[in-house]
C-alpha cells in the first residue's frame, strides 16, 4: 500500500496543496525554531526566557507526534469515514456523479467546486438612504 498510498497522496498534494501540504515546510519552520534555541542557547546561556521557550518548543513537537486515536468512540477512522460520507451525499444532492468508486483525484475537484460555488462573497457597504 505504501507506493500507491504515496502516489495517490503526491496527486493530490499537487493539485490541491492547501488541503494535502507535503509537510516540508512544517518541519523546515520547526527545523528553524530548533536552530535558533540552539544559537540562543550557546551563546545567550543565561536568558532567563531560554528555558521556558524550550519547553514550549517540546510540548509542540509532543502534540504534532501524537498518535491518531484508532480506536473508542470518536476515533479518527470514524471521523474520516463519517466527514466523507457527508461530503460524498452533499456532491450527490449537487447532482455530481460521486460514488464510492469515484477517483480521489475527481472527488476533490468536485468537492473544491462546490465549496466555491458556496462561499460567501463579501457584501457591498449598504448605500444611505439619506
Amino acid at each position: 500500500m505504501g507506493p500507491f498510498k504515496k502516489k495517490v497522496f503526491d496527486e493530490l498534494n499537487e493539485a490541491f496543496p492547501l488541503r494535502f501540504p507535503d509537510g516540508e515546510e512544517e518541519r523546515i519552520i520547526l527545523q528553524q525554531q530548533a536552530l535558533l534555541i540552539e544559537l540562543d542557547t550557546t551563546f545567550f546561556p543565561d536568558d532567563p526566557s531560554l528555558q521556558s521557550r524550550i519547553e514550549s518548543f517540546n510540548l509542540e513537537i509532543q502534540e504534532r507526534l501524537k498518535p491518531a486515536k484508532l480506536t473508542g468512540k470518536g476515533n479518527q477512522l470514524e471521523e474520516i469515514r463519517s466527514t466523507y460520507v457527508a461530503n460524498k451525499i452533499a456532491l450527490q444532492l449537487e447532482g455530481l456523479p460521486v460514488d464510492d468508486k469515484t477517483p480521489s483525484l475527481q472527488y476533490w475537484q468536485y468537492l473544491t467546486a462546490i465549496e466555491s460555488k458556496y462561499k460567501r462573497k463579501p457584501s457591498l457597504p449598504h448605500e444611505s438612504l439619506e
